[in-house]
């Protein structure tokens, strides 16, 4: 969800929000489509934690609406520029139109699986 927002969509599909599903009545036995893809709510209605990051990231998403609606992709200025203390972690930033709050939305590629880092300023 941040990978669009930073991008700037405006329309989403969450495919296969619900797992576990056969396409509508056409079940066949030879055929069985029953798949979940990690799914937010689970093939047995149980909700899983990719529901509960969707739903904190809707708060964010509520609290912020009015600068979110309205927002340009920030370009680098490399005098002012934000370095990571990891490697492979995608950053960009939004600026908001109404009010210049600026958003920042990280994505961590790191191949250690390193969850732990900071940014700084320089």
């Amino acid at each position: 969800m941040q990978s669009f927002m930073a991008q700037g969509s405006t329309m989403l599909s969450l495919y296969m929000f619900y797992g576990g599903t056969n396409w509508g009545t056409i079940g066949d036995p030879d055929v069985y489509t029953s798949y979940d893809y990690s799914a937010c709510i689970r093939e047995y209605g149980y909700l899983s934690g990719r529901l509960r990051q969707l739903r904190l990231f809707n708060l964010a998403v509520q609290a912020f609406n009015e600068q979110i609606a309205q927002t340009d992709r920030k370009t680098i200025n490399h005098a002012r520029q934000l370095e990571c203390s990891i490697e492979d972690v995608l950053m960009m930033q939004r600026v908001s139109v109404a009010d210049s709050t600026l958003f920042g939305y990280l994505r961590n590629f790191n191949k250690n699986q390193q969850d732990s880092f900071s940014l700084v300023n320089f």
